[in-house]
């Protein structure tokens, strides 16, 4: 959550709780507790982060790039990762916001074809680099 607008961090820990605690259900202060407590009892037992992480959600988060998705500011016309969180039961999606002008971002999907956001002539190809399991 490096270099993100204010907040972005504590959605994701809310998220991660609302997982370790079995992710479904309604959302609230009490679930998301408890979960944290299950993936701070790891951590406190040297578990390491990404292991428990894995773990506790399931392996819906692996590392960092588990909660980020490729997408485009229209304003700012650049292409960039933001954090995304998305709900188990219905699929619902939270996109973050642009970090350099804070307006809405679209989420690129791999297998639709992008016009350049830049020039808006031309496509750009996404391809995945440098992700390891």
């Amino acid at each position: 959550m490096k270099d993100r607008p204010y907040g972005h961090g504590y959605l994701a820990a809310a998220y991660i709780g609302y997982l370790a605690a079995g992710g479904t259900g309604p959302v609230t202060s009490q679930t998301i507790a408890r979960g944290m407590d299950a993936v701070f009892a790891d951590l406190i037992n040297g578990r390491s982060l990404y292991d428990t992480l894995n773990a506790k959600t399931g392996g819906k988060i692996k590392d960092a790039s588990s909660l980020e998705e490729t997408a485009v500011c229209r304003q700012c016309r650049n292409i960039m990762a933001v954090p995304v969180l998305r709900l188990i039961e219905t699929d619902q999606a939270y996109v973050g916001r642009c970090p350099d002008c804070g307006r809405e971002t679209e989420i690129l999907e791999e297998d639709s074809p992008i016009t350049c956001p830049n020039c808006g002539a031309g496509e750009v190809e996404m391809q995945e680099i440098g992700r390891w399991d």
